[in-house]
């Protein structure tokens, strides 16, 4: 997985992250630590480079709000989860330990991907008003983080 910081003092304050899956397609934009405001960030969702190349060969749309724009700096930055980060965020806490041995043995990329589908489960058990949930050393062993979980009814 490949992520990158985006930062344009002209048109939003903070630094805004996109990053790229194997297969160098974007899986996640994250603009929490901006100060753009509901449709800057729609702007920004809309604007983000689809794929990698396009990133990359600076092919992106430019859309009226021009959040990627001539002052838009992109940089590639290294991206790791901790398991801290991943157990804090488990809405379950058992099984720490096992968890922790499962997720050392995960790659880089399978870490950040646990991490950041937890939040697509996570709302998935929202919208199913479920009370119980797997126990995270389940969720890691399974490769439950594959899972598509906006796409599950």
């Amino acid at each position: 997985m490949r992520k990158f910081e985006i930062t344009n003092p002209d048109k939003f304050t903070g630094t805004a992250y996109l990053a790229y899956n194997d297969k160098e397609t974007l899986c996640l934009i994250d603009c929490r630590k901006t100060e753009m405001d509901q449709d800057a960030v729609k702007g920004f969702k809309t604007a983000a480079p689809i794929t990698l190349a396009e990133l990359l060969n600076n092919k992106y749309t430019i859309t009226g709000n021009q959040i990627f724009s001539a002052t838009t700096t992109i940089i590639e930055s290294g991206f790791v989860v901790s398991f801290d980060q991943f157990y804090n965020e488990y809405p379950v806490k058992r099984n720490r330990h096992r968890a922790q041995q499962l997720f050392a043995k995960l790659s880089g990329t399978e870490q950040v991907q646990a991490y950041y589908n937890l939040m697509q489960y996570k709302r998935y058990l929202q919208r199913k008003n479920w009370i119980e949930c797997m126990h995270c050393d389940t969720f890691i062993r399974t490769k439950n983080f594959e899972t598509d979980w906006n796409k599950i009814k």
